[in-house]
Formats: C-alpha cells, sequence, structure tokens
C-alpha cells in the first residue's frame, strides 16, 4: 500500500492539532525515612481527557487504586483505561524505579477521584485527580 505524498502531508499538519495540550504528569510515590509515612507528591493532579499520569514508584513498591464511590460511568472509563487490572479500579503493584501509567479516557466525566497505594492505605498514601 502506498500513501500520497498529499496524504503525508495533511497527516503531517494535523498531527500537532491532535496531540497539542497533552500532558504527561508524573507523580510519585514517596516515603519519609522511617517509612512510617507514605504520600504521592503531587498529592493532586488536574488533568485532561489524552493526559497520561505516570505514577514512579521512587521507594517501595506501591499500587495505584481509585475509591469505589464514583458513577457508574466514571467506573467503567477508569477501569477501561487501567492497564493490567488485579480488580475494580485496582492496578497492579510497582516496584520501586517501576512506572505504571493511565491515559485519561475523553468519557471520564469532569470531577474530583480520589486515588490511594492499597498496600500502605493504612499511612493514608492518598491523592486527588481533577478532571476539568
Amino acid at each position: 500500500m502506498r500513501i500520497s505524498a498529499a496524504a503525508l502531508f495533511l497527516a503531517w499538519m494535523l498531527l500537532p492539532g491532535m496531540v497539542q495540550g497533552q500532558q504527561r504528569l508524573v507523580i510519585e510515590t514517596r516515603a519519609d525515612e522511617d517509612e512510617e509515612s507514605y504520600t504521592y507528591e503531587p498529592e493532586t493532579v488536574t488533568a485532561k481527557a489524552g493526559d497520561i499520569l505516570v505514577f514512579r514508584g521512587a521507594e517501595a513498591t506501591h499500587a495505584v487504586s481509585f475509591e469505589r464511590a464514583i458513577s457508574a460511568a466514571a467506573r467503567q472509563a477508569l477501569n477501561a483505561a487501567m492497564p493490567n487490572r488485579v480488580g475494580d479500579l485496582a492496578g497492579p503493584l510497582v516496584p520501586a524505579g517501576r512506572e505504571y501509567r493511565i491515559t485519561i479516557p475523553p468519557n471520564l466525566p469532569a470531577g474530583r477521584y480520589r486515588f490511594f497505594c492499597l498496600p500502605h492505605r493504612a499511612y493514608d498514601e492518598a491523592g486527588w485527580l481533577v478532571i476539568e
């Protein structure tokens, strides 16, 4: 299959507009020196459809799960966007030095979504995803 020069030019002109504004938002997991306090940094992330959330395990093994008290539409959108889920709204364990990525789907309703690390939930390792 041959692609015409006109088609390539058109794709070259349109592609930047299609991905314009997409952000890569890095959220790192942190632990204090005594490993008695775990946090996400930043704690609140504002994103829009197409943005990529990158959860980076800085120290220890962490995970990303979302609170279940959300609308059915939001639940369906988040579950579909989370690769390698281990359960409802629950991502896999992410070892230190590794990353877990979620691309914000276009059908995720605007709102605030609380996420947390399941292994460190007792330490209140949690954050907020704000969708514009």
